[in-house]
This record gives structure tokens, C-alpha cells and sequence, in this order.
């Protein structure tokens, strides 16, 4: 079982980059309409759409950027390595080759096809853990992961290249998903991966 305790984030700060992404946007929304109830009462729809509008893109901007990051904490976590931030398939590939950790297998990656362009991350994920109770068993995680910011919008592209579990450098599948606000990123990847990533267990200072 490993955990990999220097991968994980400040309590201060990931709560910092979770209110970010998960609270601005719609409070902006409901301060808007409360400030703007006397154009609403009137029917003057575009004294109250305009700044409605204006301030929610804004938001999203910023939303999408801390859903990114905050994903990225979750898949960091549980994995050996990753790469830098890159904006394109060429930087990223780049980026795992000088990866010293992990030999990723870009050719394997390639045949089943890469994201082109976006803000994106690769990460090697490999974990387990035994799951006390009735029927104790273990959980694993295996899978080499590109992580690709739909920026603006706050939605995350995971791209799931399977990992034979006989040979770490061998790609034998793929598979796609997206992480939508406002889901909690380690939910969706509990739900995909059936292994629950879970970035602090109160009672241990991190779960694993």
C-alpha cells in the first residue's frame, strides 16, 4: 500500500482552491439578482442580464482554472509522478520523456490517440489499499492518466489509458470522462476507478 505523503497539498490551500471553484459562481449569480430586483420588478432584462453575464464568465474563468488545479491534487496524490503544466501535445510528450520516475509509453499512448492541445498534465497512477470489514479485500489503482482543462469552461477531460497489470509500461486501453462543475473531482474519480480517492481522512492526517 503507498501513499504518497510530499504529493499532497496544505489543508489552507486546498480548501482555498476548493472554495474557488465551488462557491463564487453562484453566489455571484444570487447577489446579482438581489441587487438587481428592481430592474427584474420593472421587466428592464438587460440591466440585470448584462452584469449577470459579465461577472458569471468571469467566475467560470476562474472556476475552470481552480477545477483544473484541484483535480490535479487529487490525481497527484495517488500518483508515482507527473508531468509539468503543458498547453500541447508536443510539450507534453516532451515532458514524459525526460520523466526519470517512470518510462511513459508515449507510442502505446499514441496508438490509442492523445488530446492536441489544452491545459494538461500526464500522471502515472499506481496505489491499493485494504478495505477492512464484512468482506475485507484490496483496492487498487493502475492507470496512466492525461488530465485536459476544457478551459473556460470548468470541465475536466480525463483520459484513462489502461495499464496491463503485468507489465507498468504496457497500454492497453483507453477510456474517456469528464469531470463537470460542480462534482467534486475525487468523487468522480472514486465513481471511474472503484478506489476511493480521498484527499484527507480525519483520524490520520492522509488516507491512504
Amino acid at each position: 500500500m503507498a501513499v504518497y505523503y510530499e504529493h499532497a497539498p496544505a489543508l489552507g490551500s486546498y480548501l482555498i482552491l476548493y472554495f474557488f471553484y465551488l462557491i463564487p459562481l453562484p453566489v455571484t449569480i444570487i447577489l446579482i439578482l438581489l441587487s438587481r430586483r428592481v430592474y427584474i420588478q420593472k421587466r428592464q432584462w438587460m440591466k440585470v442580464v448584462k452584469p449577470l453575464v459579465a461577472w458569471s464568465i468571469l467566475w467560470m474563468f476562474i472556476s475552470s482554472i481552480a477545477q483544473f488545479y484541484l483535480t490535479h491534487q487529487y490525481l497527484y496524490l495517488y500518483s508515482l509522478t507527473a508531468t509539468g503544466t503543458c498547453f500541447t501535445s508536443s510539450c507534453l510528450k516532451e515532458s514524459m520523456a525526460r520523466d526519470e520516475l517512470y518510462k511513459f509509453n508515449i507510442t502505446g499512448m499514441e496508438e490509442y490517440g492523445m488530446p492536441n492541445f489544452g491545459i494538461m498534465r500526464a500522471y502515472r497512477v499506481t496505489d491499493s489499499r485494504l478495505v477492512m470489514g464484512i468482506h475485507p479485500h484490496i483496492e487498487r489503482v493502475n492507470a496512466v492518466i492525461i488530465a485536459r482543462s476544457m478551459f473556460p469552461l470548468p470541465v475536466v477531460e480525463i483520459w484513462d489509458y489502461k495499464v496491463d497489470p503485468r507489465d507498468p509500461h504496457r497500454i492497453i486501453g483507453l477510456e474517456r470522462f469528464y469531470i463537470v462543475y460542480p462534482s467534486n473531482p475525487g468523487e468522480v474519480l472514486t465513481e471511474h476507478f472503484d478506489f476511493k480517492f480521498e484527499m484527507f481522512s480525519w483520524g490520520k492526517r492522509y488516507s491512504g
